[in-house]
């Protein structure tokens, strides 16, 4: 506590203000307990700046009506808490659904690329039957060639030999 001799009212002036009372000047008020003879002991709020002379800001202090100011300001603090963790788990969610469409245009892309390359195995695999078609008939016609020149082989053979 400080001791003021601003005015014949209060001789001290409790610098701790719970309250943050502003004056009219914008300067915050301090809790100051008056000491004249009819409100002796009584707390009031006053402007910081006080001089004496100009009267900016006064208020009773009622410390019955500070103890509702702060269970309501309690009360309060709770609530905006509680909507600033609403707040937060809607940001947190909004950032989840940014996350899941973002992963949803990456799965798109990857099944566009595995479509794109099972088309081209699709063709590859044509190819390969076309090729494979192509051999076998190839390996048929070597085989039947093969039968033809063995045979003439065996007619000229047993034509030399019998005749």
């Amino acid at each position: 506590m400080v001791k003021s001799a601003d005015s014949e009212s209060s001789n001290v002036t409790l610098s701790c203000n719970k309250k943050n009372k502003m004056c009219y000047c914008g300067v915050p008020c301090n809790i100051k307990i008056a000491t004249t003879v009819k409100n002796y002991g009584r707390k009031f709020y006053g402007c910081g700046n006080y001089d004496g002379y100009n009267k900016q800001f006064f208020m009773w202090s009622n410390s019955d009506d500070e103890v509702d100011d702060d269970e309501e300001l309690c009360i309060l603090v709770a609530s905006q808490k509680t909507e600033i963790d609403s707040l937060k788990d809607m940001v947190h969610k909004m950032n989840k659904d940014d996350e899941i469409q973002h992963l949803k245009v990456v799965v798109d892309k990857v099944n566009n690329e595995v479509n794109f390359l099972n088309s081209k195995i699709e063709e590859t695999n044509e190819d390969l039957m076309d090729v494979v078609n192509s051999i076998d008939s190839h390996v048929c016609q070597y085989k039947k060639f093969k039968f033809v020149i063995i045979l003439l082989i065996v007619l000229v053979v047993a034509k030399v030999l019998y005749f």
